[in-house]
């Protein structure tokens, strides 16, 4: 990826490969296709995005498990290292973010849903489309919630700059 601009309205496609070590697994916006080579390394391909602003644009590699669910034809996998308390509690979120998409008449996200548990994220979560990331604290039950909520507010609805963030935070506020 080259230079870019890093505004909430300038978005663009992606169309991301990586090679990789073949005992990882690699995840990113969208669905992905790996190749095996003989040598210890594959090389994924992952499905173009729809438009995203820059700092939406995911891309990881772990062992972590992935338990594979499907809510009302929808396919979401989450990624974990945690107990089945937290799975199915995620399966509860995705619940939800069927019911904003009622609600909102919209479709939030039309290829994959991958949540990414990182032990030791800096932030409290990140909204990516496909590929939501959160850490394992006690913070995460609410922030499950705000995340789904920010595929509408965030995502698809985008702010015209950084200045107007506020409305973004508010609507996923008071979706939490």
């Amino acid at each position: 990826m080259g230079p870019c601009f890093d505004e909430p309205d300038k978005k663009a496609t992606f169309q991301l490969t990586i090679v990789h070590p073949t005992e990882l697994a690699a995840y990113s916006n969208t669905a992905g296709e790996t190749e095996v080579y003989e040598n210890g390394r594959s090389r994924t391909f992952f499905e173009r995005t729809v438009p995203l602003p820059t700092y939406a644009v995911a891309l990881a590699l772990t062992n972590q498990d992935v338990m594979e669910i499907e809510l009302d034809g929808h396919k979401v996998r989450p990624l974990l290292t945690l107990k089945m308390r937290r799975f199915l509690s995620m399966c509860l979120s995705f619940r939800l973010r069927q019911v904003l998409q009622e609600y909102e008449n919209l479709e939030h996200q039309r290829c994959n849903s991958d949540w990414l548990i990182v032990e030791d994220f800096t932030y409290a979560a990140m909204k990516n489309p496909g590929l939501i990331t959160s850490r394992p604290d006690e913070t995460y039950e609410t922030n499950r919630i705000h995340e789904i909520a920010h595929q509408y507010f965030g995502n698809l609805v985008t702010l015209r700059s950084w200045e107007q963030i506020w409305l973004n935070e508010g609507f996923a506020r008071f979706f939490e």
